[in-house]
């Protein structure tokens, strides 16, 4: 590949699965305006068409690839997978960094801020995470793996407009 994103991107979902939020924030200084986990979700959705077209033009690896990192991607890759090798999708295991909890966490903190601040004349708000020794080592790793250097750290933020819940 010839994409310093998708290169990055390859090698962090080679070695552990990913949920979209923590993907995306590796890359979270690129995309002006995009949250994480649009980030995320279009950072996964382009890898899988990359495979799938080097796959298509026959180049060697290109669908074991495709294969073996489908299980770390998610169900984006799952269609994909199937219609080029039946039967081999795998499901994966929860982000290797937030353990899936952090789509929760903000949407609960989101509604709780919401109920909270509504009655006051707040536009916007932040959500602030303290993290665990292990949370903050995976992330550190998976950074370390990918070296994408444009990401932040889950602990910067995530924002919610109390018009809106994330």
């Amino acid at each position: 590949m010839d994409s310093r994103v998708l290169d990055s991107a390859l090698k962090a979902l080679s070695r552990y699965p990913l949920c979209d939020r923590c993907l995306g924030r590796l890359f979270a200084r690129l995309g002006r305006g995009w949250s994480n986990r649009e980030r995320g979700e279009a950072v996964k959705r382009v890898l899988v068409m990359e495979l799938h077209r080097m796959a298509l033009e026959g180049e060697e690896g290109a669908l074991e690839k495709l294969v073996s990192i489908a299980p770390n991607v998610g169900e984006v890759a799952r269609g994909v997978v199937e219609s080029l090798s039946p039967g081999s999708y795998r499901e994966g295991g929860p982000c290797a960094v937030c353990g899936g909890l952090l789509e929760n966490a903000i949407a609960s903190a989101v509604e709780e801020g919401y109920r909270l601040l509504k009655a006051y004349d707040v536009e916007r708000f932040v959500v602030g995470v303290r993290l665990g020794g292990d949370v903050a080592r995976a992330e550190e790793e998976v950074k370390r793996v990918a070296g994408a250097g444009y990401g932040e750290s889950i602990k910067l933020r995530s924002g919610g407009r109390l018009e809106s819940s994330c």
